[in-house]
């Protein structure tokens, strides 16, 4: 999932570098576009990372937030 979405904002920044060099005024605006959504999407990667906890039973990353694991059914706390 996170590679399509990464994708399609590249496929963005594309589309608005090429209207840009061919003279597009719009182009310059999806470009900007596509680098704004680039940084809020890194962000939220890295916010995602930070919540995650390892199980101690299956080793599957879950959230901090879950007190049983969905995988396997661990108690964590």
């Amino acid at each position: 999932m996170e590679l399509k979405i990464l994708g399609s904002i590249c496929f963005l920044e594309a589309v608005g570098t090429v209207g840009n060099i061919m003279g597009y005024h719009l182009g310059a605006g999806i470009c900007l576009a596509g680098t704004s959504l680039l940084t809020v999407y890194t962000v939220y990667l890295g916010m995602e990372k930070t919540h995650k906890k390892i199980c101690p039973e299956c080793e599957c990353e879950i959230r901090k937030s879950y007190r049983i694991c969905p995988e396997c059914g661990n108690d964590i706390y």
